[in-house]
C-alpha cells in the first residue's frame, strides 16, 4: 500500500507543477499583451496630445522645437483665430451638413440593406455587385460629372452637395447588410407578419431597434466623413459664409505667414465635435464590427 503511495505521488506533483507553469505562461502573456495594448493606446493618443500642446504655445515657442507640455497662449491663439476665420461659421456649417447626412445615410442605407438581407427579388445579385462595386471605384473618377449634376440643378454654392449623395452610402449598405444576416432570424418576422405588421412596421419597429449597433458604428464614419470632407466644399462652395471646417482649417495658417498657435488651435477646436461624436458612439463600435462579420452568432 505505501509502495503503491509512493509511486503515485510523482505523476501528481508533475501534474501540479505543469498546471503552476501554464498559469504563469498565462499571466505573464496577459501582463505583456496589457503592457503592449497601454504602449499602442498611448502611440495612437500621442498626436492628439501634441495637437493640445502646441494650440496653448506661441507661434515662437512652436518654431522653437518639440514641446511636451502645454503653455499659457491658448486664449491668445484662439483671438488670433477669430480674426482670421469665422470658427462658428465654420462649425455651424460642417454641422449643418454632418448632421442630416448622417440620418439620411442611417435610414435609407438601413432600410436598403435589410432589403437585401432579407427579401429575394429579380436582379437582386446584380444590384448588390453595383453596391460594390461602387466601393472599389475612387470618388473622384466620377467628380466631374458629379460637379456637372450640381451645376445642372442649380446646387453649386449650396451645402446640398454636402448631404444628398450620402442617402446612397454604398459602405453602409454594405456594412449593415451583413449584420442584419448575422443577427435577425427570418422566423421573427415571419411572427410579425402573422401578427399583422406591415413590412414598414416590421423594419421600424422590430429590425431597427436590433441593429441599433450597426446604424451607430456606420453613422459614426459617415459623420467623420461629411465632417472631414474636403474636396467637394473647396469645388462646390463659393462664398465664405458656407465654408466648412476643412477650408477653414487650411485658411488659419493666415495670408502673409503660417501662425502655426492659431493653426493648432483651429484643429483643436475643430476635433472637438469629432471626439464627442465618438464617445457617444464608442460604446456600440465593438458589437457593431463584430456581430456584423458574425463573431457573435445566435
Amino acid at each position: 500500500m505505501g509502495n503503491t503511495i509512493n509511486e503515485s505521488t510523482p505523476p501528481l506533483k508533475n501534474l501540479h507543477n505543469q498546471q503552476l507553469k501554464r498559469k504563469n505562461m498565462y499571466m505573464t502573456g496577459k501582463v505583456l499583451s496589457h503592457i503592449l495594448l497601454i504602449a499602442v493606446s498611448l502611440f495612437c493618443l500621442m498626436p492628439f496630445y501634441f495637437m493640445i500642446t502646441y494650440a496653448t504655445r506661441s507661434p515662437i515657442d512652436i518654431a522653437q522645437g518639440m514641446a511636451f507640455f502645454p503653455g499659457s497662449e491658448f486664449l491668445n491663439n484662439l483671438e488670433r483665430l477669430t480674426t482670421i476665420v469665422d470658427v462658428l461659421g465654420g462649425l455651424k456649417n460642417s454641422l449643418i451638413a454632418a448632421i442630416p447626412a448622417t440620418f439620411l445615410s442611417a435610414y435609407f442605407g438601413g432600410i436598403t440593406a435589410y432589403g437585401f438581407a432579407k427579401y429575394n427579388f429579380k436582379g437582386k445579385n446584380y444590384l448588390f455587385a453595383v453596391v460594390f462595386l461602387s466601393l472599389i471605384i475612387p470618388q473622384q473618377i466620377g467628380f466631374v460629372g458629379f460637379l456637372k449634376v450640381c451645376t445642372f440643378l442649380n446646387l453649386k454654392d449650396t451645402l446640398w452637395p454636402l448631404i444628398i449623395p450620402y442617402i446612397a452610402n454604398s459602405l453602409f449598405v454594405f456594412f449593415v447588410k451583413y449584420y442584419i444576416e448575422n443577427t435577425i432570424p427570418d422566423s421573427l418576422m415571419d411572427s410579425a407578419r402573422i401578427d399583422g405588421c406591415s413590412e414598414l412596421k416590421i423594419y421600424h419597429f422590430i429590425v431597427l431597434p436590433a441593429i441599433i449597433p450597426a446604424i451607430a458604428t456606420m453613422s459614426m464614419f459617415t459623420f467623420f466623413s461629411v465632417w472631414n470632407s474636403y474636396l467637394i466644399p473647396t469645388t462646390i462652395l463659393e462664398s465664405q459664409s458656407l465654408y466648412t471646417v476643412p477650408i477653414m482649417t487650411a485658411l488659419s495658417k493666415g495670408i502673409y505667414g503660417n501662425d502655426f498657435g492659431a493653426m493648432y488651435a483651429t484643429l483643436a477646436v475643430f476635433t472637438l465635435p469629432v471626439i464627442l461624436v465618438y464617445i457617444l458612439c464608442s460604446r456600440f463600435l465593438t458589437n457593431g464590427v463584430s456581430l456584423s462579420f458574425g463573431l457573435i452568432k445566435d
